[in-house]
């Protein structure tokens, strides 16, 4: 495809013009449709919400095991683990342990728990007891077999005897204790900080008014786990913390508290939106338009069948909210520049669409393709959101950008010069309101209530655009107000300094942009090194009693026992050989010398067997202990058994990858000889650090495709809209900066890639090529008609680049206001996307300038001879 010169630059394009010149003849049409469209997608809002979750994993072996494991173990008991620290410091302590005991038995005399609490068996001393588990009840039942009358008769002296001999003879781990269990130097006795507690229960087995008459949902099973752990922790002499005992619960709950952060953020950027323009028909047509767009992207999404996921329930709607500023900047802002220059409002409408609609396309083709190479992921959610990025993109495109801008236009023909009826106080006061109420809006649409946001977005509509809208153009002329006589204000002062900053910045690009290739350089050495990790800190609060309860593992039994990684082994255990098989192969993996693995007293790997203990009549697991390691055959499935070790460090990934790297060699072996034995058979690892690596595998292998996937696409559809190649190498380049400069800000600011902070750059490539699209076309229109490269980027500045500052400034405030929420995961995604927008305003304002200098000419050095001698006749 050939380059155009300098002097053949493609005008305005006539579909572009045609366009403009249709919605100016038809706004009422186009505006009356808008709201038409939002009210028919508020019904797929309401009635067509998903009722299925998108996954946030992979396909594998590891989690098909997984998936087996829930679908057949257990039954209908469920298990839940807690720490119990004694206030005074030591557990051990016969106060401390009479407190543990106490707490147990009020568990199980509890009306309402006690009932589902199931039979299980004390593994120290072989006795039957319900429910909980608990190195106290095993004390007590000693005491009682020794004559002592249990924790509350005995002696001080007989409890302190008792305790030491017990932990001398199976060891502190063995008896769950804290990790940091000592003996006293001076006393010589045991002591430690806490132990271990578990809760198995049977909650279908309750009455239809008990705790667990709603049991069946992930839900039910956490709030039962509160109830429970409120029993537990009722008195000042015990600290008790639930572990990963209530993760969708605290979700909700932080999710709530970040909430009122996502309203402040679309608050500052309406409120900014009127500032910037100094307009309050702007802030409330934006305001309104943005409300609006969080309609058209559920309904779109329930239309489309995308399943429940919160990076589509929270992060696309917040993002979609900065990408609809800037389509908002653009277009408003070219409608202004054209009623500044004295037309009125349907002319201005018409030109400025026809003026801008060229780079809003471009910018919304790049952008979704940028957002639909994520699809390549293999996982449900991330592919999700590419595809609902796009549709918000098509919807910012058409709301923000034609439809906006339209409403302006019929707004501004109505309120005349005769009936300006708002002091400036009122219209202060009125943008206010307005703002807040959009605010309220979004609440309600994407957390709270979405019947209530979709009544309030027709009721802002009414209140603050229609009803002030028809008061101030009553008793009128009908006539529109002149151009001239209260024409909006361009780009003042600050702006021409931008302007000649950027002129100048591109005027040195030879020192510029060799420095930016440097600067560039250093940032990709720790692009490159940016950790992909799950931590659940990334996500809630550290003051989170969820957070608190892992921490509190991880300080009292952390790499004693390690994070369990499970061999789901399937097999006909009525063989003997296959028993055997089993056998053998746990002793081959206790002999293995590693410290990526939790050992036992004697130093070696410590192996979890006991389904196979059960099997082989070595065990006296109760029927619910047993359920949970043991699925018994049904119907074709064979029996399948539970066999695990503990992964030490597995909150480092590496330390993970290197345990999967060791383990799966040994599973292989295994399953090749029981499938030797049986081709049904089978055994295959998996466990919760096996499944949380290769799920982050899955994302970075999703980066690393969809990135430069996304970056080509760019590339080759700026390449067929500009007609140029080297337009569309020097427009896509600041996006690939903008890449590199992100995420070596994730390292340097010790952020991790997991599952939220993926899209991120997907996000950083959208809004990169929208500044770069935007700011690329303005320039080559300014290049027609300017004497030389330094004014056509002067103009191009003052326009376009006022529109980008504006956009950008607009956005990065309201996302730094996000940073601030107590939820780590909105907290961490304002602040990267605020750090993205300002990374990618720099690269458009100070690098891509150079770029477009360098790969084009000054319109009088193009022009034959001829035509510069024409030029220079007298008139």
């Amino acid at each position: 495809m050939s380059e155009p010169s300098p002097t053949n630059l493609p005008r305005s394009a006539p579909y572009a013009r045609r366009l403009g010149e249709w919605a100016a003849r038809h706004a009422r049409t186009v505006v009356t449709t808008a709201v038409l469209l939002t009210a028919a997608l508020a019904i797929p809002l309401l009635t067509m919400a998903p009722t299925q979750f998108a996954s946030t994993e992979p396909d594998g072996p590891a989690f098909d095991a997984r998936d087996t494991i829930e679908q057949r173990f257990g039954g209908d008991v469920e298990r839940w683990f807690f720490i119990a620290e004694a206030a005074e410091g030591d557990i051990l302590e016969p106060d401390a342990l009479l407190a543990v005991h106490e707490r147990a038995e009020a568990l199980r005399e509890d009306p309402e728990l006690g009932p589902i609490l199931t039979a299980r068996t004390d593994p120290t001393t072989g006795a039957e007891t319900l429910g909980i588990a608990s190195f106290a009840d095993t004390v007590d039942i000693t005491l009682r077999r020794d004559g002592h009358g249990g924790l509350e008769q005995a002696s001080e002296a007989a409890v302190r005897a008792t305790v030491d001999e017990l932990i001398d003879s199976h060891g502190a781990e063995a008896v769950n204790l804290s990790q940091l269990a000592d003996r006293d130097e001076d006393t010589g006795t045991w002591r430690a900080p806490a132990m271990s507690l578990s809760v198995l229960a049977e909650p279908g087995e309750a009455d239809s008014d008990s705790a667990g008459a709603a049991f069946g949902s992930d839900i039910a099973v956490e709030e039962l786990g509160r109830e429970i752990l409120a029993v537990l922790d009722a008195t000042g002499e015990l600290d008790v913390h639930g572990v990963a005992l209530d993760q969708n619960l605290t979700a909700e709950e932080q999710g709530q508290a970040a909430g009122p952060y996502i309203g402040f953020t679309v608050l500052a950027i309406v409120l900014v939106v009127g500032a910037a323009f100094r307009s309050y028909w702007i802030l409330a047509i934006v305001g309104g338009a943005l409300a609006a767009l969080l309609v058209w992207l559920q309904g779109l999404a329930n239309l489309a069948g995308l399943a429940e996921d919160q990076i589509l329930a929270t992060v696309v709607p917040i993002a979609m909210i900065a990408f609809g500023v800037d389509y908002a900047f653009h277009s408003v802002g070219r409608y202004r520049e054209e009623r500044a220059a004295r037309h009125e409002p349907r002319t201005a409408l018409g030109r400025g669409l026809g003026a801008v609609s060229p780079a809003l396309l471009l910018a919304l083709g790049t952008g979704a393709l940028a957002f639909l190479a994520t699809t390549a992921s293999p996982i449900e959610s991330i592919t999700q959101f590419g595809i609902a990025a796009a549709m918000a993109l098509v919807s910012a495109f058409l709301v923000l950008g034609i439809v906006v801008p339209a409403a302006l236009a019929l707004t501004e023909e109505r309120v005349t010069t005769a009936t300006r009826r708002f002091g400036r106080t009122l219209t202060v006061l009125g943008g206010l309101a307005a703002a807040g109420t959009v605010m309220i809006t979004v609440l309600l649409l994407v957390f709270l209530s979405p019947p209530a946001g979709l009544a309030l977005l027709a009721g802002y509509l009414l209140a603050f655009v229609l009803v002030p809208a028809w008061f101030a153009g009553r008793g009128g002329s009908g006539t529109a107000e002149p151009a001239g006589a209260s024409r909006p204000r361009s780009a003042g002062a600050p702006f021409t300094v931008l302007a000649r900053g950027v002129v100048a910045v591109a005027a040195r690009r030879a020192v510029v942009l060799p420095l930016v290739g440097l600067l560039t350089a250093g940032a990709a050495v720790f692009a490159v090194q940016v950790p992909a990790s799950f931590d659940v800190e990334d996500f809630f609060a550290e003051d989170t009693g969820f957070v608190t309860g892992l921490d509190k593992l991880d300080e009292h039994v952390g790499d004693q026992h390690g994070e369990p990684a499970v061999v789901l082994t399937t097999a006909d255990f009525d063989d003997p050989a296959a028993l055997a098989t089993v056998d053998r192969f746990t002793e081959r993996l206790a002999a293995v010398d590693t410290n990526l693995l939790a050992q036992d007293r004697d130093g070696r790997v410590a192996v979890d067997r006991q389904a196979l203990d059960e099997l082989g009549g070595a065990s006296r697991l109760s029927p619910a202990e047993r359920s949970q390691v043991i699925a018994e055959p049904d119907g074709s499935d064979r029996t399948a058994i539970q066999l695990s070790v503990g992964l030490v460090g597995s909150r480092a990934q590496e330390n993970v990858a290197a345990a999967r790297e060791l383990l799966e060699p040994l599973v292989a072996d295994l399953d090749a000889e029981l499938s030797e034995l049986d081709d049904g058979a089978s055994a295959v690892l998996t466990g919760d650090p096996i499944v949380r690596q290769a799920s982050l595998d899955a994302v970075t292998r999703s980066l690393q495709v969809s990135l430069p996937i996304a970056v080509l696409l760019c590339l080759v559809c700026a390449w067929v809209a500009l007609r140029s190649v080297r337009y569309a190498l020097v427009t896509v380049t600041p996006i690939v900066l903008v890449v590199i400069w992100l995420y070596g800000f994730m390292s340097l600011a010790g952020f991790d890639v997991n599952l939220v902070t993926a899209t991120i750059g997907a996000i950083s490539i959208g809004i990169g090529i929208d500044f770069a699209t935007h700011m690329t076309m303005r320039y080559r229109e300014e290049l027609r008609s300017a004497p030389d490269r330094s004014s056509a980027l002067h103009a191009a500045t003052r326009g376009t680049g006022a529109a980008l500052t504006g956009s950008a400034v607009t956005s990065v405030a309201g996302f730094v206001i996000l940073s601030f929420a107590p939820m780590p995961m909105f907290a961490g995604f304002g602040l990267l996307t605020a750090v993205m927008i300002v990374l990618a305003l720099a690269s458009c304002l100070l690098v891509l300038p150079g770029l477009l200098c360098y790969v084009s000419r000054d319109p009088s050095a193009a022009r034959p001879p001829r035509v510069l001698v024409a030029a220079g006749r007298p008139a």
